[in-house]
């Protein structure tokens, strides 16, 4: 219910969908600036700082669009108040980021290591069996600190609350907001291959849809 009822809230209201955009906007401003650095980057030092100098900035630009949403989407008032989350956000944020990369690298090894075993007996099944491999593991854990951000906000919490009220949550729906992920996982997965034929049509369907229903249903969670 709360995936359709978010759907028609961005319908009735398309405005919710600026922020969004303006993301959008500053990502590929970022991306755009990349482009033209990068290539005068004379060694591995200078190449190393652009990551973390680019990486730290699309970080940052994540936190505060994100913090203005997920408050306009709570509370439908005075959306640059909420920009006051960004610090927050950003610290939970790379945490996720950190803890998904730490499982997913040994996960990817194991995983490979299963897939080049069984590449034999199973052909092109073990490319099936090494994503769902890693994607388990990392649903496994991640799923509970994916309403960290939203708790931050809505809540008004510290980052250390946050998570506690994340895990606390979805350990008390967790069907819920399983059958949840998996869904937009699956449009996620679709849009990647749309993205294959054109990365334009993809960019536009993410942005103006699947990026604020995604967080719209993520608030809507946290607020019932």
């Amino acid at each position: 219910m709360k995936l359709l009822s978010s759907l028609k809230d961005l319908v009735k209201n398309p405005w919710l969908i600026l922020p969004s955009l303006l993301l959008f906007g500053v990502l590929s401003l970022l991306q755009f600036i990349s482009y033209k650095v990068v290539p005068h980057l004379q060694n591995s030092l200078t190449a190393t700082v652009w990551f973390i100098i680019f990486t730290v900035l699309v970080l940052v630009a994540g936190s505060f669009f994100l913090s203005i949403m997920m408050g306009l989407y709570a509370f439908g008032k005075n959306p640059l108040s909420y920009s006051k989350y960004t610090l927050r956000n950003f610290v939970i944020i790379a945490l996720t980021l950190i803890v998904g990369s730490a499982l997913l690298m040994p996960q990817y090894g194991l995983s490979s290591l299963i897939a080049f075993l069984t590449l034999p007996f199973l052909g092109q099944f073990s490319v099936i069996i090494l994503f769902l491999l890693i994607a388990a593991s990392l649903l496994g854990v991640l799923i509970f600190m994916s309403f960290a951000s939203v708790f931050c906000v809505v809540k008004n919490l510290g980052i250390i609350s946050s998570f506690k009220h994340s895990i606390h949550f979805v350990k008390k729906n967790y069907l819920s907001v399983l059958s949840m992920i998996l869904f937009f996982f699956v449009l996620y997965a679709i849009l990647s291959f749309i993205s294959l034929q054109s990365i334009i049509i993809s960019d536009i369907i993410h942005w103006l849809l699947v990026f604020p229903w995604f967080i719209r249903v993520l608030t809507k969670f946290v607020k019932q």
